[in-house]
């Protein structure tokens, strides 16, 4: 197969992490001149960060947890559409490396041909219309982006894959959280539980540095993704364009023939002659 090789292009895009602590709207607007603190410490300095933002923490408290889900439904809701809209999007990237990888198995041949048409110089390629040759040129740009998008999506559903099992693999750990959570909110609560806990906190934060890693890969991968999700340009039928060519090519050449013979001159008197008097005018003088 042949391989093309053409610079691609950019599109900048932000993924949002569905798992990650939620912004408050006040985040992104502007209070009035009243409400703003009078030094930056006393707005953000001075705040607490949640353990759950820092991909090198040892540990998660359980404090910081409840900070962000303060019951297990609400961690379920969160845990259950995060997987479910990931697996989404794993199955439509793959249809779609799948489907482009088709279309260039398919069609890769009669582009380059085409080229090679047009390379001749010949009628009745020279005759082609100049948006049938930017056709031409597009699909060639599509199908040299595949080399390089192609690949790319194929690690980025690797991510994907590996960010699902890593969420399996925690989901022990959240339903533990949540039973050990139930038992120490009861008035006696003993120190194997208190204990157990700290290790909760532990498997936590490992966690959430391996999801913290899969989610940045995601984010590095978004644009391949967005390319991956490009179109193909209209396909336009080469052998109906070189049809209609020599056709008009055809009538034009019988329209001049046509012509032609009607005005056949040559003659001294200017005016088209009649055949039967001149033959008339050779015989009478022999």
């Amino acid at each position: 197969m042949a391989k093309l090789s053409i610079n691609g292009y950019e599109q900048r895009s932000a993924i949002k992490d569905p798992l990650s602590r939620p912004d408050t709207s006040s985040a992104y607007g502007l209070g009035s001149a009243r409400s703003l603190p009078t030094t930056p410490a006393e707005a953000s300095w001075d705040r607490k960060r949640n353990a759950f933002e820092d991909p090198n923490s040892a540990r998660i408290p359980r404090e910081d947890i409840l900070a962000i889900y303060p019951s297990e439904k609400a961690w379920r809701t969160v845990y259950m559409g995060a997987l479910s809209n990931n697996a989404f999007a794993r199955r439509v990237l793959m249809t779609y490396i799948l489907f482009h990888s088709a279309i260039k198995n398919t069609e890769i041949h009669d582009v380059l041909n085409r080229g090679k048409q047009l390379l001749t110089g010949q009628w009745p390629y020279t005759a082609v219309p100049p948006e049938v040759k930017q056709n031409y040129f597009d699909w060639l740009n599509w199908l040299a982006c595949l080399d390089e998008t192609i690949p790319n999506a194929l690690k980025h559903h690797t991510w994907m894959v590996l960010l699902e099992r890593e969420y399996a693999t925690a989901e022990p750990v959240w339903t533990r959280f949540w039973d050990l959570d139930r038992e120490l909110n009861r008035a006696e609560s003993r120190c194997e539980l208190r204990e157990e806990m700290d290790d909760i906190e532990i498997k936590m934060a490992a966690h959430n540095r391996k999801r913290h890693f899969l989610q940045r890969a995601l984010i590095a991968g978004k644009d391949w993704v967005l390319r991956t999700y490009l179109p193909p340009p209209m396909w336009v039928d080469w052998s109906q364009v070189v049809q209609d060519i020599v056709a008009a090519g055809l009538q034009d050449g019988m329209d001049d023939r046509f012509h032609s013979d009607e005005t056949q001159v040559g003659y001294e008197s200017g005016h088209i002659s009649d055949p039967e008097a001149t033959e008339t005018e050779e015989e009478f003088e022999l």
